[in-house]
């Protein structure tokens, strides 16, 4: 069985997406140019053809130093940000052979609770965790 394909999601380059992150994280289209490393107008066009791409203006440019996300530009920064996180969960979801999921299990108990029958349970699941 197979699914149509968003026509959005064949075209839309990421790089543009993260441009446009960048630009609202620094409030500055100069200052995402300097953090990505890159020219002013290539950021500039950048934002052009995004907002081109989803027929939304993301942000408002006034003149001067007026800068004002859109109500549109802030419901696509809050999606970047999380297709954002799932890219940067991919990389941890390949390293280490594959495992997603890392940390330190910490159990509290109260001295008055028996913990008799839960013990032999904490002692078979830490024997299966590899050091």
């Amino acid at each position: 069985m197979s699914f149509p394909l968003d026509r959005l999601a064949l075209q839309l380059d990421w790089n543009l997406l993260l441009t446009f992150m960048v630009i609202v994280q620094e409030r500055s289209i100069t200052g995402a140019a300097q953090r990505l490393n890159v020219s002013q107008p290539s950021v500039s066009s950048a934002l052009r053809r995004l907002e081109e791409r989803l027929d939304q203006r993301l942000i408002d440019r006034g003149g001067g130093q007026a800068f004002r996300v859109t109500r549109a530009g802030e419901a696509v920064y809050r999606e970047v940000l999380e297709i954002y996180g799932g890219v940067v969960r991919l990389n941890d979801l390949t390293a280490d052979g594959g495992r997603a999921l890392s940390g330190t299990v910490v159990v509290h108990r109260s001295s008055h609770l028996e913990m008799d029958d839960i013990t032999p349970c904490w002692k078979s699941f830490a024997a299966s965790i590899p050091t």
